[in-house]
C-alpha cells in the first residue's frame, strides 16, 4: 500500500473532529447546556475580561450573539 492509497491525513482529521464535536454537543445537550453557553462560562471562569466585547471575541462570536446567550442564561 502506498501513501496515495490512504485518505489524506487532513481528511481523517476533519472526520474525527466532526465526530468528537457531535459527541460533545450531545453530552452538553444531555446536561441541559449548549456549546455557546459552555464556552461563555469557561471563558468567564478562566480569564479576567473587562467587557462583553472581549468575551465575545474570546469565544469567537459577535457581541449581539453573546448578549442573546447571556440573556438566556439569566
Amino acid at each position: 500500500m502506498t501513501p496515495f492509497d490512504r485518505p489524506p491525513v487532513g481528511m481523517n482529521l476533519a472526520r474525527t473532529s466532526k465526530v468528537v464535536a457531535q459527541a460533545f454537543d450531545a453530552a452538553l445537550v444531555e446536561a441541559g447546556g449548549t456549546l455557546p453557553v459552555w464556552l461563555t462560562l469557561l471563558s468567564v471562569k478562566s480569564k479576567e475580561l473587562a467587557n462583553q466585547r472581549e468575551l465575545a471575541g474570546m469565544i469567537g462570536i459577535q457581541g449581539a450573539t453573546l448578549t442573546h446567550h447571556l440573556n438566556a442564561m439569566e
